[in-house]
């Protein structure tokens, strides 16, 4: 097993939504965690497909990477028995 340390801008991720998010509903920070930016209205949209990209500093950028996050809203509602 090989670990690799890089320092600086090298070691930096960054974290972004490239796509479908086109209300701005989502925001991520900087340690790559998806939250909400508003309550989010399951009857208006309760399926969406986030495209977030990792990329590190080095100049030029080394390493870009995508994957697709998908966030199903559905509410579930218990009445009192």
């Amino acid at each position: 097993i090989t670990h690799i340390i890089f320092t600086g801008d090298n070691g930096r991720i960054v974290y972004s939504i490239g796509s479908g998010d086109d209300d701005n509903d989502f925001a991520i920070a900087q340690n790559g965690t998806i939250y909400t930016t508003r309550l989010l209205d399951r009857e208006t949209k309760s399926l969406y497909n986030l495209v977030v990209m990792a990329s590190d500093q080095a100049k030029p950028p080394q390493q870009r990477l995508s994957s697709t996050v998908q966030v199903r809203y559905s509410e579930h509602t218990q009445y009192p028995q």
